[in-house]
């Protein structure tokens, strides 16, 4: 299906590197963004967790002109080719890019940005970088810093079917520690089985939707309500 929002978002990134470009594009490729980004109806502002390159909130900022993203991440050279794309793309003054320290969360607060009042937070394939304790302090930190009837949004791998998960574990494995495209040094899978009791916990209310029905990896989008 034609997907509009998707061109002009990769399109930001053909001035960059060779590495750059390959990596945005199989990023693309293998990640739902559609779904996770129809999750977000009506949210107008949304904080996007480990936004990495930009291209969630590049693709967020050109299908809805409405909606106000800010993407952190520890990555500084990441975050700058994430700036560059969107001054590209024409999205700077509805898109912008802060660096945060390692094992920050929303309670740390963001340089010139609010700390409280998201309708959305989105965390996409972030949580199993931090291991579980971690997780669920950013989850939870996520959670109070929403608004009124906002939403934690959580993309993730589930642990089954197995073949999957060991498929996208070994893909991980060189990710983050032979080529170190993605900063990590632990990686413990957030199934659903597992991130669900912690959105509870967090005083959220989750819908979990599996997402990998034709696809190799087994993802998962899980929705926490606020209210």
């Amino acid at each position: 299906m034609s997907d509009p929002a998707g061109r002009a978002a990769r399109a930001a990134y053909r001035e960059t590197s060779v590495g750059t470009r390959v990596h945005v594009g199989v990023r693309w490729r293998t990640c739902p963004f559609s779904s996770i980004a129809a999750a977000l109806s009506g949210a107008h502002t949304i904080l996007d967790v480990g936004c990495g390159h930009g291209l969630f909130p590049l693709y967020l900022a050109a299908r809805d002109p409405a909606v106000r993203v800010t993407g952190v991440d520890i990555d500084d050279a990441k975050l700058e080719i994430a700036a560059a794309a969107a001054a590209r793309a024409g999205v700077a003054d509805r898109v912008t890019f802060r660096p945060v320290a390692p094992g920050w969360t929303p309670a740390s607060g963001i340089p010139g940005a609010p700390a409280t009042g998201w309708d959305a937070i989105t965390i996409v394939d972030v949580l199993y970088l931090l291991g579980h304790a971690a997780a669920e302090r950013l989850i939870a930190d996520a959670a109070a810093a929403l608004a009124p009837a906002g939403r934690v949004v959580v993309k993730e791998l589930d642990t089954t079917p197995a073949w999957k998960w060991r498929a996208s574990l070994a893909q991980e494995v060189l990710a983050t520690k032979v080529l170190r495209i993605t900063a990590g040094e632990q990686l413990e899978h957030m199934g659903i089985a597992t991130l669900e009791p912690a959105l509870r916990a967090a005083g959220l209310d989750p819908t979990t939707t599996r997402l990998d029905r034709g696809r190799i990896h087994p993802d998962y989008l899980s929705v926490g309500s606020s209210g």
